[in-house]
């Protein structure tokens, strides 16, 4: 189950949606399984199905990687072994 990806594989970035470009920018960052991953607000202009498939894909790879997810979306870091809470930085939740 991976994320949906534009039908034409030639489209050019300005005809792509935001969601689109989205998914396009995830894979490229998750490609070649790199041993660290850093994504800003990753669910962001994705509808439902579809968001919820990114953040499995980003949270899957952590064994093998190091995943630094800035978001202020509570079910992302819920699912992070470690927050920061960059409001409050000497405060933090190391599970």
């Amino acid at each position: 189950m991976g994320l949906p990806l534009p039908e034409d594989p030639g489209q050019h970035a300005d005809e792509l949606s935001r969601g689109q470009k989205k998914c396009v920018a995830l894979l490229r960052a998750l490609y070649g399984s790199p041993a660290l991953v850093v994504v800003d607000e990753p669910e962001a202009y994705l509808d439902g199905e579809t968001r919820q498939r990114a953040i499995e894909l980003i949270l899957s790879g952590r064994d093998d990687s190091m995943t630094v997810v800035f978001s202020h979306d509570p079910e992302i870091l819920t699912a992070c072994d470690t927050v920061y809470d960059l409001a409050r930085p000497h405060t933090w939740n190391d599970d």
